[in-house]
This record gives structure tokens, C-alpha cells and sequence, in this order.
């Protein structure tokens, strides 16, 4: 049985492979191995095209194996050349045959017929492993919710049902009670109280459905960091398994040991970031630099520092790079620097899934009982502002009535939340341009805050449903709705007021909190109002 690789993400990352079958068979190729081949679709047996020259392919059960179980370099029996590349298994017929060529002898590489856009931008193996994971992985939930739906939909069949019997007993109720309502008080309590519970079930079924969309929006703002922490968890695991089976130290003299680490610091140290023209001239002038210098496997050296990103002076590594084992060397290095970079990226990843985590948290917990102390509103707004120094380098700040302090009693934490999002829902709303106005006034015992943006307004087809739980004019993956929910419920527990008027070109939300605590019935009422 041929099998045809149907995953178009992978035949954009390399378009050198090979599907291959039990029998060493080839049944698909990729168009840049066709080119190595005299251009034309690959047919019959692998070693007629290809000699094995190291690691020969072995077939194996298990689906997905480490990298250096089924390494292999391959030479074409058409032109010059060596090929490295990973097998992998897709099914109990088929292997996937992940190439790319070693072109590093090569002065031109059009001598083989090829062209840089025929080279993948990324690691073909972490990529195809990842694709044919995520296949599986994506079939077996497919599967899951199919049989999910199913079941959701036989339920709901039997509801309707079930709601039609309801809805028709009720409507003869109401025929019944609506004939005797003169003659009996005791008919007419009996049909209020049916009613009251009816709609106690619509509420219900109203917050079990804001239930799954909230459920949907942090399941979006969630799965981008884990895919990254996965993605980063996959490589350090390349890294530290390569520099566990090849420590540099093993085969380095004390004094290359100090300039490796040396160099290890300083890459990870530069935080120059360059345009890809940019880099191609910095590329260019480090390789000819180390030419003058007579160094020795120059484009290898300059190869590795260039997906490094590093081109500093490396005359003080001299000792190091020009010895015996300095592929090894630079190896070692590469993975010493994934590693960090990798862990940066993973607890960047974290930091983000902890602030999605963070930000329902502080919308499910109630802070009724928390303790109120004297803060400084002034104070609160400063630290917001301070919070997003890169988002207002092109904004215009034009502040009034921060000079002094502005105090009042209240819940810290609950405050910071305030200000939080409505500077931060105007910045958004602004793209970070434009200007963003913050009054603040003392009235009597009233504290008016006044926060505009020059931002396009909002429509005025949604303005009533600014404040409602869940609803978002965000684009999918950039909110839940909770934020103006929040901020309500904050302000109405605090005893004060908020409110907006918006217009293109113009939005200002107003809030009014009491200087004095305010406890009791008259402030639960509102927010029960607001709830």
C-alpha cells in the first residue's frame, strides 16, 4: 500500500523528503530531492538513488524515536553531494525520510541545482515530530468530541421534549388560572410561584452558557504559552541530552574550558538585534575578517556565530576555535545557548499563562471581606502608568490633578484593578497612539477619576453591553469580557459610580469613589443590582 504524505505544513517547512515503505520502496519525494536527481519523480529502490553511508536505516515499531537512533548521512548517486536527514515512522507501511543537504563544501550551490528556497527555515525534525503528534493528538480529541456532541445532542432532543411537555402544561395552567383568578387569591400565588421557578432555570441556563464562553476564551489564552513552553521543553531536551553525551569538558584543557564559558557568556550577553540585511553585512564582514587573519574553517565558525546572532571580535577565542575538535566545539556551544535562550522562552510562556490564570482569579474571588486602609488614588495611577513604559513611547500623556495627594479608604488591590484595565483598554483601543488624557478631582467627599482616549469610540450598537460579563469587541485571543465587569463590580463594592460617553475619535470613562468607607445593606444592594 502507497501512502501519500497529506500534511502540506510539512511540505512547506522541507520539501527534501522521502516517504519510503517496508519493502526500501520509494513511494513520494520532495521537489528539492527531485532536483538532486535529475529533476524528475523518484521511483524504485532507495539504494538506487542513494548510498547509505552511515547509521544504515532500520525499521522500528516504536513511532517516534531520539534523534540519534535513527541519524543517517546519505551520498546521491547523481551528484556530489552528502545528505543528512532522521527517519521517522508515520504508519506500519510507511517512514518519512526528513533530509538536508551538507553544503558546506559547496562554493555555489546551484552546481547541484538547487537555490536557497529550497532550504526549510527551521529544524526539520522538531517540526515534523511535532506535526505528526499534533495529527494524532488532534484525531483522538476530534474523535472525543465527536462522541461528546453525540451524547449533547440525544440530551438535548430529550429536553426539547421534555420543554414541550413543560410548555404545554403551563400554557394550560395559565388558561386555568386566568378563569378562576377572580374567584381564587390561593390559584393566582400557586401560578407566581410555577413562574418564579421557571425563570430561576432560565437564569441557570444563562450562566452555565456565559460559563462556556468564558471556558473558551481562557482555553485560547492558555493554549499559546503552552505551545511555546512545549516547543522550548522540546529543545532543552535536545540540548541537555547532546551536552550530557558530549561534555566539552572531557576533551578541553583547562584554559580552552575558561574561554568557552567566556564565549558562552558573552552570546548570551548580546542584546543587539539586527534586520536580516543587516546581518547578512555584519556576516559578511566577520567572515572577512577571520579570512585576513589566516583563521582556519572560517565559513563554519561564522556560520554558527551568525544563527547564534553573535558577531563580536573573536580574536581572544583564537586558542579555542582553531583546534582539532572544533565542530564539537561550536555543537556543544549552539546547544549551551539553546538551552538558556530556550528557558527564557518557557518562563516567558509561564509568566503569560500566569496572568491569564491570574486575571480569573481575581474575577472569581470576592474581596468583600478584605480589609480597608487609606490609599493614594494619585499613587494607584502612577504605578499603572509606570507598568507600560513600551506601550505609551508614542503616546501623549496629558495629566491634571496628580500634583498632590488624592487619599481615601478602600481596598489596595481591588483599586489597582480599576485603573488597570481601563488605562489598559484605552491603550489597546488607542493601537499605543494617540493621546492619553487622566483628570483626577477632589469634590468634597467625592474623588472624581476622568480616564479619555483618542481611540475610534465605541459603537454605539454595543455601548449597553459594555459592562456585561463576557462580552468582548476584542478580536479572538485578545480578551475575555471580564475586564469592565470587574471594574464595575469594584467600583459598586467601594459605595461608587462609573460611567463612559464615547464618539469617534473620543472615549472617557468617568468614576466617582467616596473618601469615606462605605459598608452596609445600601452597598450590597448595588452590587447585587450589578451582579
Amino acid at each position: 500500500m502507497n501512502y501519500q504524505l497529506n500534511n502540506k505544513a510539512f511540505y512547506k517547512l522541507n520539501s527534501f523528503y522521502l516517504v519510503i515503505g517496508n519493502d526500501w520502496m520509494i513511494q513520494e519525494s520532495g521537489p528539492a530531492i527531485q532536483k538532486l536527481c535529475g529533476g524528475k519523480e523518484l521511483r524504485g529502490a532507495l539504494h538506487d538513488h542513494f548510498e547509505v553511508m552511515k547509521n544504515p536505516l532500520v525499521f522500528s515499531n516504536e513511532k517516534y524515536k531520539l534523534r540519534e537512533e535513527t541519524l543517517y548521512f546519505l551520498n546521491c548517486r547523481t551528484v556530489d553531494i552528502r545528505i543528512k536527514g532522521q527517519l521517522i515512522k508515520i504508519d506500519d507501511s510507511a517512514y518519512l525520510v526528513a533530509c538536508t543537504p551538507l553544503i558546506a563544501g559547496l562554493k555555489d550551490i546551484s552546481e547541484v541545482g538547487l537555490d536557497l528556497n529550497d532550504f526549510p527555515l527551521q529544524d526539520y525534525f522538531t517540526d515534523a515530530m511535532f506535526l505528526l503528534r499534533a495529527n494524532d493528538k488532534t484525531m483522538t480529541e476530534l474523535q472525543e468530541y465527536s462522541n461528546t456532541v453525540k451524547e449533547q445532542n440525544i440530551m438535548l432532543k430529550e429536553a426539547q421534549a421534555e420543554l414541550k411537555k413543560v410548555n404545554e402544561g403551563l400554557e394550560e395552567t395559565v388558561k386555568e388560572r386566568t378563569s378562576d383568578l377572580a374567584r381564587s387569591n390561593e390559584d393566582l400565588v400557586n401560578t407566581l410561584d410555577h413562574l418564579q421557578k421557571t425563570q430561576a432555570q432560565l437564569v441557570e441556563s444563562e450562566k452555565m452558557a456565559a460559563l462556556g464562553q468564558l471556558v473558551g476564551g481562557i482555553a485560547h489564552e492558555i493554549n499559546t504559552p503552552v505551545g511555546a513552553i512545549k516547543a522550548a521543553v522540546e529543545q532543552l531536551s535536545s540540548s541537555v541530552t547532546y551536552n550530557f553525551e558530549n561534555d566539552p569538558r572531557e576533551y578541553l584543557s583547562r584554559e580552552e574550558w575558561k574561554l568557552f564559558k567566556q564565549l558562552l557568556k558573552e552570546i548570551l550577553s548580546n542584546e543587539n538585534h539586527f534586520s536580516p540585511r543587516e546581518a547578512r553585512k555584519m556576516k559578511k564582514l566577520l567572515k572577512e575578517e577571520l579570512h585576513s587573519k589566516d583563521w582556519q574553517k572560517t565559513q563554519l565558525i561564522v556560520g554558527v556565530m551568525a544563527d547564534l546572532g553573535y558577531y563580536g571580535k573573536l580574536d581572544r577565542y583564537r586558542f579555542l576555535l582553531q583546534r582539532d575538535r572544533v565542530e564539537d566545539i561550536l555543537d556543544s556551544l549552539m546547544h549551551s545557548v539553546f538551552m538558556q535562550r530556550m528557558s527564557g522562552v518557557a518562563m516567558h510562556s509561564i509568566d503569560k499563562a500566569d496572568k491569564v490564570t491570574s486575571s480569573l482569579k481575581n474575577y472569581i474571588e470576592s474581596e468583600a471581606d478584605a480589609d480597608r486602609e487609606d490609599v493614594d488614588v494619585a499613587e494607584f495611577i502612577r504605578e499603572v502608568l509606570e507598568r507600560y513604559p513600551n506601550l505609551l513611547k508614542g503616546v501623549n500623556l496629558e495629566i491634571e490633578g496628580m500634583e498632590e495627594t488624592v487619599m481615601m479608604e478602600g481596598i489596595p488591590g481591588q483599586l489597582k484593578l480599576v485603573f488597570l484595565n481601563i488605562i489598559h483598554n484605552a491603550l489597546q483601543a488607542m493601537e499605543n497612539e494617540g493621546t492619553l488624557g487622566i483628570e483626577l478631582q477632589r469634590e468634597g467627599d467625592v474623588i472624581n477619576v476622568h480616564i479619555s482616549d483618542t481611540g475610534p469610540g465605541i459603537p454605539e450598537e454595543v455601548s449597553s453591553r459594555v459592562f456585561e460579563p463576557f462580552f468582548t469587541t476584542k478580536t479572538a485571543g485578545h480578551g475575555t469580557g471580564l475586564g469592565l465587569n470587574l471594574v464595575q463590580k469594584v467600583v459598586a463594592r467601594h459605595g461608587g459610580e462609573i460611567d463612559f460617553e464615547s464618539k469617534p475619535g473620543k472615549t472617557c470613562f468617568m468614576v466617582k469613589l467616596p473618601v469615606g468607607s462605605v459598608i452596609g445593606e445600601e452597598v450590597e444592594e448595588v452590587l447585587a443590582q450589578v451582579i
